[in-house]
């Protein structure tokens, strides 16, 4: 965390206030554990308002940020005193590359609430009809159906973080391995859920557990297939080469003469030899007896 903070500030207003850079990613780390937390209560059966635990998540992130900012003050007045601090940043402080592997996390959480709200109609439906005959399907729909929806989009973040820490761990290259990554992070995230509850809350089986195996065999099947970012970038792997239109060059084997096999030349005109020209020689004309005398000894070009 000193690191990444150290880095966070060069690249802010100085390297000496890296505790501030620290007290956001602390105080953003507590706001979301706090919301998490009341999320899993609520899902898990706490009769909870999503809106007041919402509202009671931003009071307690902004209470930790109160008390975290008087060490950050602190320690940043240390560093400015203490520490010489170089005037270039050093390359070890570098921004780090962007990566076009990670897991998008709205996606995950897109499709797994998706998901699990459309498993959470038909299960309702199911077990109003095989457990609780007496109940009203609205009733339910009404009681356990954006637990459902919370529940999925929760398992789907934190599947997706799962899945960037293992990758930044034991990097894969090929898709296959992160659909099975994430099918088997997914069902572990869902089915440890359940068994929680239905140890912690003292609930039912076809509450918890029964509904959780469910939603983890299905969920693992579909959701990493529509929510897996691939492990390379594509836009950087060059596209597959067309068959060129243009005729090649003839290859260097044995050539047709011209005129051969009745259609025309075929041969090799490209490796071909250059057409032989006839000879020149050089020739004494014979003696014309109507020349000048001494004019016999005349030499000329004449081709044979």
């Amino acid at each position: 965390m000193y690191k990444k903070s150290v880095r966070r500030a060069y690249f802010g207003i100085s390297p000496h206030l890296w505790p501030f850079a620290a007290w956001r990613m602390l105080v953003a780390w507590a706001a979301v554990g706090i919301v998490g937390a009341l999320g899993a209560a609520y899902v898990g059966g706490a009769d909870l308002n999503p809106l007041a635990a919402a509202f009671v998540g931003l009071i307690y992130a902004i209470w930790v940020a109160f008390y975290l900012l008087i060490p950050a003050a602190v320690l940043a007045i240390f560093d400015l005193v203490i520490v010489r601090r170089p005037q270039h940043r050093p390359a070890k402080y570098n921004a780090n590359p962007r990566r076009v592997d990670r897991q998008s996390f709205t996606a995950w959480a897109g499709y797994a609430a998706t998901l699990s709200t459309l498993f959470g109609v038909a299960y309702l439906f199911v077990y109003l009809n095989a457990f609780a005959p007496h109940r009203s399907f609205q009733r339910l729909l009404e009681d356990h159906l954006l637990r459902f929806a919370i529940g999925g989009a929760g398992a789907g973040l934190g599947v997706a973080w799962f899945l960037n820490v293992l990758h930044n761990r034991i990097p894969t290259s090929t898709v296959a391995d992160h659909l099975r990554r994430g099918a088997f992070l997914w069902s572990v995230t869902v089915a440890g859920f359940a068994t929680i509850v239905l140890v912690a809350a003292n609930a039912t089986i076809e509450t918890t557990v029964l509904p959780g195996a469910m939603l983890a065999v299905i969920g693992a099947a579909v959701i990493p297939q529509l929510a897996v970012t691939p492990p390379t970038d594509l836009s950087q792997i060059p596209p597959p080469q067309l068959p060129d239109s243009t005729p090649s060059a003839p290859s260097s084997g044995p050539s047709v003469p011209e005129g051969g096999s009745g259609e025309g030349a075929r041969g090799d005109w490209r490796t071909a030899p250059p057409p032989a020209f006839p000879s020149q020689k050089l020739t004494h004309k014979q003696p014309d007896p109507g020349a000048a005398p001494g004019t016999e000894r005349n030499r000329s070009w004449i081709t044979p």
